[in-house]
């Protein structure tokens, strides 16, 4: 089961344009295979977490957002809907 879990994080990593933490702790296998995904591919990561900070770098774009979840969560979802609406005028202008 585990192996599965692994493989469809993999997959989801593969499509992934950002990378989003919420709740998670940065000291299990997942959380480090997609920070290390991240450095590779050069993706922004927005972490929600309030105790485990990411510390940003010249190999992680990283993103801390500290507050309230129901203001910063709303507010996540808007700037995803933003990135989802220029990667779509982005290939329609490439066609």
């Amino acid at each position: 089961l585990k192996l599965v879990k692994i493989m469809g994080m993999e997959t989801a990593l593969e499509q992934a344009r950002v990378i989003v933490f919420v709740g998670t702790s940065f000291a299990v296998t997942l959380t480090q295979v997609a920070l290390q995904h991240a450095k590779d591919h050069g993706l922004v990561v927005y972490n929600f977490n309030t105790n485990d900070l990411l510390e940003p770098s010249v190999r992680l774009n990283a993103e801390n957002i500290v507050g309230p979840a129901h203001e910063t969560l709303p507010q996540l979802v808007v700037q995803c809907a933003a990135l989802q609406q220029q990667q779509h005028e982005k290939e329609h202008n490439q066609s």
